[in-house]
């Protein structure tokens, strides 16, 4: 449970907001599941508190900020396609 306008992990906003096109057809998020309402207010775990944006930055710019860490630990592609998998299973 979220109280309104609160958040859980960030990283789930950053993939419903920030995956390419291609993403989120590979991880069945597409907009024709929601009834109109945008992807992240949908969901249930993320829409819980109304799905709030930030005010620092944008979530598309904060899943490029995550994969660019992401890549500076060293990790592999494949290493970071399985946790925005595993992210995306979540959601679900």
């Amino acid at each position: 449970f979220h109280a309104s306008g609160e958040r859980n992990y960030h990283i789930f906003y950053q993939i419903l907001r920030g995956a390419t096109h291609d993403q989120l057809k590979r991880y069945h998020f597409h907009e024709g599941i929601t009834g109109g309402l945008e992807l992240a207010n949908h969901m249930h775990y993320t829409g819980q508190g109304g799905a709030p944006q930030l005010r620092e930055f944008t979530d598309e710019d904060g899943l490029g900020y995550t994969l660019k860490a992401m890549r500076s630990m060293g990790w592999h592609e494949e290493q970071i396609e399985n946790v925005l998998r595993m992210v995306a299973g979540i959601l679900h």
